[in-house]
């Protein structure tokens, strides 16, 4: 579908993606004796321990991907995925746009998308259930804007009567983030009891009309979401039973996407793009705190 674009190649791990020890290298038993070797000693501390950056011992896994199609489609990717262990941040930008094409059931679209996942190991200095609390700090933007112009074709009617149009647009963007952690001594993963709803920006618009014997029936629909933009913070929560000296670490992935379409419409633009990166946005993890 036109031109493809690669960053870093990307590891499987996420939302759904299994342990850490699989994805950041093609040795699980290697990257765990590396990540207990980078782990940083913790001595002796209280129960309660807060973790805040510099973060010591971490790896982190990046990576971007762009695709466009059609007639007028561009991918802009700024800032790639990028993660600072020094001060905890976390930042990216991407921008997708498309434009219509002339002619019936002919479109464009463009996508771009960011991630970067990060290994933290945390100390634990008891045996017991213990809280892991993660806070992340956020300041995005996301500007879309959506255009179409011009009536949809009405369909094209066989010798039956029987014909069907549709046009559809629309401009998306969002920052999204998932957590667990794992034990790599025992190989356990534990999940949140709580999920970030992230932050999205979209409008999009369908036309659609089809024709059974002669007799037409006309729909359209418009719709738009968005939410989580601007500054604010959330935290993550995760109870686990764990063994004092155990190593073990936060993983955080933390993604951005934008993708446009523009099908069917005489005439129409569609944009959207994600910004955590400049402008006074970024992410960031605040704090770790083991209790």
């Amino acid at each position: 579908m036109g031109e493809n674009m690669e960053g870093k190649a990307r590891f499987n791990l996420g939302r759904g993606h299994g342990r850490v020890g699989v994805w950041l290298t093609g040795g699980g038993a290697a990257v765990v004796a590396l990540l207990m070797a980078m782990a940083p000693a913790t001595g002796a501390v209280a129960p309660k321990v807060t973790l805040k950056s510099p973060y010591a011992g971490t790896l982190a896994s990046t990576g971007n991907s762009g695709n466009i199609g059609g007639c007028s489609a561009k991918v802009t990717n700024p800032v790639k995925g990028t993660w600072n262990s020094k001060n905890g941040s976390i930042t990216m930008s991407g921008t997708a746009k498309s434009a219509a094409c002339p002619g019936v059931n002919q479109g464009s679209g463009a996508g771009i998308s960011n991630y970067v996942t990060v290994a933290i190991p945390i100390p634990i200095t008891a045996n017991g259930t213990h809280t892991v609390t993660v806070l992340w700090n956020w300041h995005v933007s996301e500007p879309t804007s959506l255009k179409v112009g011009g009536k949809c074709p009405s369909p094209v009617l066989n010798a039956y009567g029987y014909g069907y149009s549709y046009c559809s647009a629309s401009a998306y963007a969002s920052i999204s983030g998932y957590l667990h952690i794992e034990d790599l001594t025992n190989g356990t993963t534990w999940y949140p009891s709580n999920y970030w709803s992230g932050a999205t920006n979209g409008s999009n618009t369908y036309t659609n009309e089809y024709c059974y014997s002669g007799t037409c029936n006309f729909y359209n629909s418009t719709g738009h979401t968005v939410g989580g933009l601007g500054a604010s913070s959330f935290t993550w929560w995760i109870n686990a039973t764990l063994s004092k000296g155990d190593k073990v670490i936060v993983v955080l992935e933390v993604n951005g996407n934008a993708n446009t379409g523009e099908n069917g419409y005489p005439a129409g633009t569609a944009s959207a793009a994600y910004n955590l990166a400049t402008l006074g946005n970024g992410g960031k993890v605040a704090s770790i705190t083991v209790t």
